[in-house]
């Protein structure tokens, strides 16, 4: 069952910066989906009304699946989010109409302000951690900040409609930011490429590489070699010994001394190949007592 909090926390950091709208949006649609009941009305033409009621009903099976596969992953979410954005979006479309709660408008605004300032900080902290990209992550930071306070203050001066317009904002000014400064100097936290071309390049197609956990995917996408689940590696094991009887193998650096400990046994010099923050890439070239 954990899964499920998880997921529901996935589809709200994904829905950012609509996400503070979503209640409002799924409040809308239930109080129009019980007058319509109660008024008795028969199946007709597909009508926004009734298109509203489909996309709520479709945000709820996409999320089913979460409910019952034990353990899902987080990306189990990403079918909801489709129907959840059109929900916000017919939202915000009768809110431009003059139609709409002014207190749930007005607690959106409050809570984009402070999911935003979250995020900010949030951001201003990887920048002290990730010095590479301190400086892309400060610039996304004042971003995130001054966009998310936009709505609440249009909304403060009585403009309604330029608050809920305002809410794109955060993505109008954060996407070229992560897109062009952030990503660039994130990718090394990010995937695997650094290893994967450091291996192509220091050995044969036919070279394996060992893992003592499960590949990151994107090691799994980018590496045309065969990955080999390991505990331990000894001088008998010669599946993973290449055609020059070295080893190769990766690890998170994280585990690096349960990983030296698991290759002991084979003895001989180790040699980092490429260290990142998500893999480090050695070769161990046994002593030549090894068979």
């Amino acid at each position: 069952w954990s899964g499920l909090p998880l997921a529901l926390s996935f589809v709200v950091v994904a829905s950012f910066p609509w996400t503070p709208l979503l209640g409002a949006a799924l409040g809308d649609a239930t109080t129009r989906l019980r007058r319509i009941a109660r008024a008795g009305v028969t199946d007709g033409p597909l009508d926004l009304e009734h298109l509203e009621h489909l996309l709520l009903t479709l945000a709820l099976v996409a999320g089913l699946p979460i409910v019952l596969y034990p353990g899902p992953p987080l990306t189990a979410a990403l079918p909801a989010l489709p129907a959840v954005a059109l929900l916000v979006g017919r939202f915000v479309d009768r809110v431009l109409d003059g139609v709409g709660d002014p207190r749930a408008i007005r607690q959106a605004t409050w809570l984009l302000a402070l999911v935003g300032t979250s995020f900010a900080l949030l951001g201003v902290t990887l920048a002290a951690r990730i010095p590479p990209a301190g400086a892309p992550l400060r610039l996304l930071s004042v971003a995130l900040f001054l966009s998310s306070w936009a709505p609440l203050l249009a909304d403060l001066r009585g403009a309604r409609k330029w608050a809920v317009a305002l809410f794109a904002l955060p993505v109008a000014l954060s996407a070229p930011i992560v897109q062009t400064r952030v990503l660039p100097m994130m990718e090394p936290w990010l995937n695997t490429r650094t290893v994967a071309e450091t291996m192509e390049r220091a050995s044969r197609p036919d070279t394996p590489l060992v893992l003592f956990e499960p590949p990151p995917a994107s090691l799994r996408q980018s590496l045309d070699r065969n990955l080999v689940l390991r505990t331990r590696v000894t001088r008998d094991d010669l599946d993973v010994r290449a055609a020059d009887g070295a080893v190769y193998a990766a690890y998170r650096p994280a585990r690096e001394d349960a990983a030296r400990a698991a290759l002991a046994p084979l003895g001989g010099t180790t040699q980092v190949l490429a260290r990142t923050p998500l893999l480090v890439l050695v070769r161990v070239r046994p002593d030549a007592t090894t068979p």
